[in-house]
């Protein structure tokens, strides 16, 4: 899949006519994959008078709401995480744009010059509550003057009676709720994360632990303690994963992600590894003693052995 910065973006790197997905795409979830879904069904009922049509995404480099809001909304997924998201759907290229340079345009200058003169769209596809340009004022009425027929609005994916969005997977993780999130992503949500050194205590009560810390303007689950699955080398591995700021031996409030790996012991370190969410299993708790914490992790490991069963979900290599 091709990623192209709509600033430098130039015929060589884009040419021909596009059928373009367009939002913000965080976290990827069932909903924005039926508008993958449409776009590619757009194109290939176009190509027997457009052979060449391409499909892509339009979106953002960067979160909006970095620039709108002094508390930015927590990101579900990294934009390396997005591209992936889309290469596996076969989409083929990725139009990426520059929030503060776009933020003012009004909404019909926006399809004129960006979507139809610098992107040469043929056809457009939005979800049902999409808004674009300055303030917002832009949305699926604007698009509809411009492009007819050749506009498909994705009406809204239900699970229940919850409306799939990216702040519902939000909602979902923050309390706890790891299937809920699953189902809506229509994958269990994992952070790839880089291995750091922590405090050896783990290592010291006989649970060595795999240290990640969530950066700045990521989503953070709900604290406490989970059933895993981590990542390495392209193998799922079952793991114990603390989420908080480990009130038991620690005093600052850094937030990490601590996972000890059952039935491995790896040097993991500067590794970038995934953690993929499976369940809730209590809430982080501060005890009063090195015994007591390790009583915990016992019943910890015991119960995410419980939830995995057999370890037949785990050979199979689904995440």
């Amino acid at each position: 899949m091709t990623r192209i910065d709509l600033k430098t973006m130039c015929e060589e790197v884009l040419s021909g006519p596009l059928a373009l997905a367009i939002g913000n795409f965080d976290g990827v979830h069932i909903g924005h994959r039926a508008l993958l879904a449409r776009v590619r069904e757009a194109a290939e009922a176009m190509r027997g008078e457009i052979p060449h049509i391409r499909t892509g995404v339009w979106c953002f480099a960067q979160p909006p709401s970095a620039f709108l809001s002094d508390k930015p909304v927590p990101q579900l997924s990294t934009l390396e995480e997005k591209l992936a998201c889309f290469a596996e759907a076969e989409i083929d290229c990725c139009i990426l744009a520059d929030f503060p340079t776009l933020k003012d345009c009004p909404p019909d200058r926006f399809v004129r010059e960006i979507l139809v003169d610098a992107c040469d769209c043929r056809h457009v596809v939005c979800g049902f509550n999409f808004t674009f340009g300055a303030r917002g004022q832009g949305n699926a009425d604007t698009l509809r003057r411009h492009f007819g027929d050749a506009l498909t609005v994705v009406e809204p994916i239900c699970l229940g009676d919850r409306v799939v969005s990216s702040t519902a997977v939000r909602c979902a993780l923050t309390e706890g709720d790891a299937e809920g999130a699953a189902a809506m992503l229509g994958r269990r949500w994992s952070i790839c994360l880089p291995v750091q050194h922590g405090k050896a205590l783990g290592r010291r009560l006989g649970f060595p632990t795999v240290n990640q810390r969530f950066p700045e303007g990521h989503i953070l689950p709900a604290f406490g303690v989970y059933a895993t699955l981590c990542e390495i080398d392209g193998g799922l591995h079952p793991a114990v994963t603390n989420v908080g700021i480990r009130p038991s031996v620690d005093d600052g409030d850094a937030v990490t992600c601590e996972s000890h790996i059952l039935d491995l012991n790896a040097d993991l370190y500067g590794r970038d590894i995934r953690v993929h969410f499976c369940t809730y299993l209590r809430a982080e708790q501060k005890f009063e003693s090195l015994a007591a914490l390790e009583a915990a992790i016992q019943e910890d490991i015991a119960g995410t052995r419980r939830y995995f069963g057999a370890t037949a979900q785990m050979k199979e290599g689904k995440a």
